[in-house]
């Protein structure tokens, strides 16, 4: 089995594992692009030929300062 990044409008939107060969359908307007090796190939990802993540932003902290000291 292979990686493969489920790519619909310029974005990894889901990840699987296929031989490639086995008829699948991912739905209407979905490709298959073999991801094998490619670190950057994960959800939420561009592609455009290649594979771009930028990792979000954390959501920030906004629990009390005391309630921070306590974890």
């Amino acid at each position: 089995m292979k990686k493969y990044a489920h790519v619909e409008g310029g974005v990894v939107t889901n990840m699987s594992n296929w031989d490639g060969e086995t008829p699948f359908d991912p739905g209407p307007g979905i490709t298959m692009v073999l991801a094998d090796g490619e670190s950057e190939a994960q959800i939420g990802a561009t592609y455009d030929g290649t594979f771009n993540y930028v990792a979000p932003d954390p959501e920030p902290d906004t629990r009390p300062c005391d309630e921070k000291r306590a974890s």
